[in-house]
């Protein structure tokens, strides 16, 4: 079993949006639905970059997604977290926010963490990850609660689904230090 996550592709865009900032309003939510609190915003372009991207992670853990991403992708995403509207250039881009927020699935006694300030519960992140197996069996994309940061993991089957479709700018990261119990 393996699992991803998502990282900024070389020579693309962003898209960002100056009236909200996008990370840390989806951050607040801690993996619940922004649905019902979800007013439609503006976004555009950053910077000078390629443009004909299929997703932007810069605003993760709220993905900004292509119309093409999405209706290749919003039967298999759909189950594990919401689409959120945008206005957009080119009314191109949808927002993917992910709220499968698995629980219990980190073994906190095997894993090792890399404390900002382990007293005040600032976690930098995890340099090894030990997993319940039967947590994750089926999952194609999940979050870990946030006390443990705000990444998104992909899994292998959704990675392959995603090479397949020849999207633009998805650049997986593959988690190396893994164990399952």
């Amino acid at each position: 079993m393996k699992f991803y996550t998502l990282k900024a592709a070389e020579g693309f865009d962003w898209i960002w949006s100056d009236k909200i900032e996008l990370r840390g309003y989806a951050m607040d939510f801690k993996g619940k639905s922004i649905l019902n609190d979800w007013k439609i915003i503006d976004i555009d372009y950053v910077d000078n970059g390629k443009r004909n991207f299929d997703i932007c992670v810069a605003t993760s853990p709220l993905y900004i997604l292509s119309k093409k991403a999405y209706e290749l992708l919003r039967n298999i995403l759909n189950e594990y977290g919401e689409f959120l509207p945008f206005n957009s250039p080119n009314d191109n881009y949808i927002g993917y926010h992910c709220t499968n927020i698995i629980e219990d699935a980190l073994n906190d006694q095997n894993s090792i963490f890399d404390w900002l300030d382990k007293e005040e519960g600032w976690l930098n992140g995890i340099s090894k990850y030990s997993f319940f197996k039967e947590k994750l069996n089926n999952e194609l994309i999940f979050r870990l609660p946030s006390k443990y940061g705000f990444k998104t993991y992909l899994s292998q089957d959704l990675k392959e689904i995603i090479e397949k479709s020849s999207l633009k700018a998805f650049e997986f990261s593959e988690i190396k230090e893994i164990e399952f119990v």
